[in-house]
């Protein structure tokens, strides 16, 4: 777990969803640290499961503390949706930016909602949690 004292939530976008116990999608914004590799997860792709997902994710990394699990499944990168896009195409848009991505992401629960009910997840909903890494590992600097 990010030894930050909690995901800095930013604010919630309005638009869409009438359902207040609607599950909500995260829009997680990871930056790179300076005193760590990379983002600190990998894309998954599952045989026969359409969608990638977020692999294992490290601990103590950007990716933990901009709010990202194991098992969540991408539905945007950088405001593009990668529904259709190949693993190519989407790890190209994660690595669009040399220190930072925004990914919206739904875990399994909130995939099934949604589908069941035929609502696209998107970035403009009203009930997407924005959740941002800090600029550095909240562990620097400490003694």
């Amino acid at each position: 777990m990010c030894v930050a004292a909690a995901p800095a939530v930013v604010a919630a976008v309005v638009a869409s969803s009438d359902d207040s116990n609607a599950p909500r999608p995260r829009l997680c914004h990871v930056k790179k640290w300076p005193t760590f590799q990379g983002y600190g997860f990998n894309l998954h792709a599952e045989k026969g499961k359409a969608g990638h997902f977020i692999g294992e994710v490290d601990a103590n990394s950007p990716a933990e503390c901009a709010g990202l699990k194991k098992g969540d499944k991408i539905v945007e990168v950088n405001g593009y949706s990668v529904r259709e896009a190949s693993h190519a195409d989407t790890v190209g848009k994660v690595k669009q930016h040399a220190d930072n991505v925004k990914m919206l992401v739904v875990d399994a629960e909130a995939e099934e909602y949604y589908k069941s009910r035929d609502i696209i997840v998107t970035g403009s909903m009203a009930n997407v949690h924005h959740i941002e890494c800090p600029d550095a590992s909240p562990t620097e600097g400490r003694v």
